[in-house]
């Protein structure tokens, strides 16, 4: 039944991207929140994967049969192909000499099956950026990818808070974790909850279809990130603040219900990227009154996490209880990050290029403490955290060139940018920047901002094409008014 649906969902996927790539993209960056739209049939799918594999096999087939919808001669990126043979060629030659796994009776989570679908998995989650730069033709397009996401995001958190209001109310929780899974697969599904005890109160905490607390968290954040980058860089019409304010305050307080210190994080760290940005190299480009208030939330921010995390619990209550609870009260397989690090510290040798994708668990496993091998289930594992995943998985050299292919394609949009003008390179290269670089940096602390991170990538990609084509449109102010209008430069 599960496999039904999967296959079924796909083959209508293929037909709407066979019939318009871009109609396939959107759809690809409206579900890259909804990670609660999963099923596990020995590889966890999602619908934001369906949507993937179904837009590359379109794209593929489009490619085949000499499209005109495709752009051609994209400018490649060296470093993101090394990366790409390296990874791939490391991998397959790893699958030769694994560790004996006989403990998991899943085919596809076994072996050298496991090893096979994850270069498959790897493959895919990287394809946004060979498929956006061949699917975007203009700015307005990636505005339109953004306004897309901004819906998507909106949606899951107004069902989040109806999750809430429900949950607190009736004690019943509409949306657990694992949904889905369960009514495909029937009594062999697994839900849980989201809650955490704080201070000795029970607290629910908002997931909505984005999948664990943490996968919603992350998807709020970048969208409050994208409209605090429009307020600071002047993109849009004046008359639309009411609206971008009302959003981003029903957003943020979505955020804050998830419970989540990875969302703050990322949300933290990426308001600093864009107040940094905003006042470094373009003061004179850059919206005062946003720069203004994103330093303004950046100091909230973090006076706030200074004396929650100093203060005392019988003045701070549950707010410091948070504090321990997400940070010091830890265990160490939660993240499988101290795993994965216990192996490296032993065995230093496998830093330098990895064991290959998807197989530290056969390696680590043995490194999860004895107070927890009754938790862990013979669990089949990877780090959280995005560096130390790469990290463990294809090493430094991997890594570094990982490091390289995205860093080049910043280079290359500063570089192009001022052989044709400060006017062609507008803000809106400042806005991809800005926010690419935030999530980036959410992607390498989290593996869970990978789908929009590698999106963010693609995007990146497809602005420098436009760029180096010459075929982006700049805002100019009319002569009558303030408003900006859209002319397309050559």
């Amino acid at each position: 039944m599960a496999i039904l649906v999967v296959v079924i969902l796909y083959f209508i996927v293929l037909g709407v991207a066979l019939r318009s790539l871009k109609s396939g993209l959107y759809l690809v960056i409206f579900l890259a929140p909804w990670m609660g739209l999963d099923i596990d049939i020995g590889l966890r799918i999602t619908a934001y994967r369906i949507a993937l594999t179904s837009l590359f096999l379109a794209l593929i087939l489009k490619s085949c049969g000499r499209s005109q919808s495709l752009n051609k001669n994209i400018d490649p990126n060296p470093w993101f192909w090394m990366f790409v043979c390296y990874a791939l060629v490391w991998s397959v030659a790893q699958m030769f000499w694994l560790p004996l796994d006989a403990k998991h009776v899943d085919e596809l989570r076994t072996g050298q099956f496991r090893s096979i679908a994850q270069i498959s998995m790897f493959i895919l989650s990287i394809s946004p950026l060979i498929i956006i730069p061949r699917t975007i033709a203009s700015i307005n397009e990636i505005i339109r990818c953004g306004k897309i996401y901004i819906w998507s995001i909106s949606i899951l958190a107004a069902l989040g808070w109806v999750q809430l209001i429900v949950w607190y109310g009736a004690g019943l929780n509409l949306f657990p974790i694992g949904l889905i899974d369960a009514i495909l697969k029937g009594s062999s599904g697994n839900i849980y909850e989201g809650y955490d005890v704080i201070a000795g109160v029970k607290v629910y905490r908002m997931n909505s279809f984005g999948g664990e607390p943490k996968g919603l968290a992350v998807g709020l954040a970048i969208g409050l990130l994208i409209l605090q980058s429009v307020r600071s860089y002047k993109t849009i019409d004046s008359k639309n603040n009411f609206k971008i304010y009302s959003i981003w305050i029903f957003l943020f307080f979505s955020l804050l219900l998830t419970w989540s210190t990875s969302g703050i994080f990322l949300w933290g760290i990426g308001t600093i990227v864009l107040t940094l940005m905003g006042i470094v190299g373009w003061q004179k480009r850059s919206k005062s009154s946003g720069v203004i208030v994103n330093i303004l939330l950046i100091i909230v921010v973090i006076g706030t996490m200074f004396h929650v995390a100093l203060g005392e619990k019988e003045l701070f209550g549950i707010f410091s209880s948070m504090v321990e609870n997400r940070f010091i009260g830890r265990n160490p397989i939660e993240d499988w990050d101290q795993v994965v690090i216990n192996y490296l510290e032993k065995e230093p040798a496998s830093i330098a290029m990895g064991v290959g994708l998807g197989n530290i668990h056969l390696y680590a496993s043995d490194y999860i403490p004895r107070s927890f091998l009754h938790m862990s289930n013979d669990m089949i594992f990877v780090a959280k955290s995005g560096y130390l995943r790469i990290l463990s998985e294809l090493g430094v050299v991997g890594l570094f060139l990982f490091s390289l292919a995205f860093i080049w394609w910043p280079l290359k949009i500063y570089n192009l940018s001022n052989c044709m003008g400060r006017n062609n390179y507008g803000l809106f290269g400042l806005h991809l920047l800005s926010i690419g670089l935030a999530v980036f940096i959410g992607g390498m602390s989290r593996t869970y901002v990978w789908p929009q991170m590698f999106v963010m990538m693609g995007l990146l990609a497809a602005y420098y094409e436009l760029l180096r084509k010459r075929k982006i449109f700049v805002k100019i102010p009319t002569t009558t008014n303030n408003n900006f209008v859209l002319k397309k430069s050559y």
